[in-house]
């Protein structure tokens, strides 16, 4: 528990060095998405403490309504789905952290953290699986043809590079 609330202390401080990368190119996040992010946003951690102890990386899984895409459901301004958004950080003493725009848009079905080689630190892989729009909209709209895709991506406090899938 201690060790926990130190390192949210330790990615509070390294909140300034969050970078988007609208992938693979990376620019600092600017004011409007960083605050519709924390506004509007929901984040969901990747693995979940509870199931693996500690992780050799903190990952996030955030969700922003696409605002851009609002036409699935007739008569409404409801979003189809959502952007998303992976921030990694380093355990370490001097921590690392970014955050990375996925190429993808819709709902994330599904988050698995796949094994990588032990040389490997700070790295983490991870298989993405998700639909096109999200499942409110489809059921509220059956027309639109749901397609599935996964992805797997391979992430650093410095890169995220999308090995397979799109």
């Amino acid at each position: 528990m201690i060790v926990r609330n130190i390192m949210q202390r330790l990615l509070f401080l390294a909140v300034s060095s969050f970078y988007i990368a609208n992938c693979p190119a990376g620019e600092k996040v600017d004011y409007d998405t960083l605050t519709s992010l924390l506004a509007y946003g929901t984040s969901k951690d990747i693995p979940p403490e509870e199931a693996t102890g500690v992780a050799p990386l903190i990952l996030r899984l955030h969700a922003l309504p696409d605002l851009h895409h609002r036409d699935c459901i007739p008569e409404t301004d409801s979003p189809c789905g959502n952007i998303y958004y992976l921030s990694v950080a380093t355990y370490d003493e001097f921590p690392e952290a970014a955050v990375f725009r996925l190429p993808l848009s819709g709902e994330v079905l599904s988050v698995e953290l796949l094994p990588t080689d032990k040389d490997q630190t700070d790295t983490a892989r991870l298989s993405i699986e998700w639909q096109n729009v999200s499942r409110f909209v489809h059921a509220r709209n059956p027309e639109i043809p749901l397609q599935r895709r996964t992805m797997t991506v391979r992430v650093t406090p410095t890169d995220l590079q999308v090995e397979s899938g799109r």
